[in-house]
């Protein structure tokens, strides 16, 4: 064989892997381009089984979103009507409300003016209580010294009927030794004493009381009077009384009763004391214990 042979049968050989090569590039391509094709077809059944779902769904959220829409317009229309029927409903109780504001507004003010009222009453009545206190006050000292001036007087009148009486008997005594001594100088015989005079006359009833008051001239006011039995002309013994200790009492004297009223009376000392009557001590009917 020739070279230009031998060239051609490679030239031929080399054609020929070639062209082997692109039927065999070709064939795989079209086998794989069968399989995308397949695999395509299959896709796109399932995207149109998909989308005729997707439909079917798409449908029935249109129906179900018209049926939605419907009742929302419905409950919308209601919503509105009861909105409608609120607002008419507001605005009767706005109207109210505005009355009963002003209304509470005049009550208000009507509060303040008795509020204000009483107040004045208030500081009325504090100001009269203050006067009826200072009144009171006045009257109870009043009636306190009232009482004291009665106390006064009705012992003042006693000391007086007292230093009467005394001056009474002073001057029937003078009577009597007067005519004692007439009748001495006529030698008609013995006076006629007035022993009686000096006796003891207890009262009828055991009495006791204490001494309210002394007097420089010798009376004694006691805080028994009338009421208690006491009458004119009794006389009662004055003792003075230890309770700390007993043995330090004394026996004081007899008093006589020249003048008496329902709560006390005045009296004169029967003879001289022990000693000085004073203000507590006691005056009985019998000694104590006696």
């Amino acid at each position: 064989m020739t070279t230009v042979g031998k060239i051609l049968a490679f030239l031929n050989l080399a054609f020929s892997i070639i062209v082997g090569a692109f039927v065999i590039m070709v064939y795989m391509a079209r086998t794989h381009w069968a399989d995308e094709y397949k695999k395509l077809s299959q896709r796109y059944e399932i995207a149109r089984a998909n989308s005729q779902a997707y439909e079917v769904e798409v449908k029935k959220a249109e129906a179900n979103g018209e049926a939605r829409l419907a009742e929302a317009r419905q409950q919308l229309k209601q919503a509105l009507a009861d909105l409608d029927s609120q607002a008419t409903v507001n605005k009767d109780v706005t109207a109210k409300l505005e009355a009963e504001v002003k209304k509470g507004q005049e009550q208000e003010a009507v509060s303040k003016g008795l509020a204000a009222e009483v107040q004045k009453r208030q500081a009325d009545t504090e100001q009269l209580r203050k006067l009826v206190k200072d009144e009171t006050d006045r009257n109870n000292s009043l009636v306190k010294d009232n009482n004291e001036l009665r106390d006064q007087a009705v012992s003042a009148k006693l000391q007086f009927q007292s230093v009467k009486d005394q001056n009474d008997r002073l001057e029937a005594q003078m009577r009597d030794q007067a005519k004692d001594m007439v009748r001495l100088r006529q030698g008609g015989g013995s006076t006629t004493g007035t022993t009686a005079r000096n006796g003891k006359n207890p009262p009828a009833e055991n009495v006791e009381g204490l001494i309210k008051n002394t007097d420089p001239t010798g009376l004694v006011t006691l805080t028994i009077g009338s009421d208690q039995g006491l009458a004119r002309g009794n006389t009662l013994e004055v003792f003075r009384l230890n309770n700390a200790n007993p043995t330090l009492s004394k026996y004081l004297g007899t008093i006589r009763v020249l003048e008496v009223t329902p709560h006390q009376a005045v009296a004169q000392p029967v003879g001289r004391p022990t000693a000085p009557i004073q203000k507590g001590d006691y005056a009985a009917s019998r000694i104590l214990g006696s």
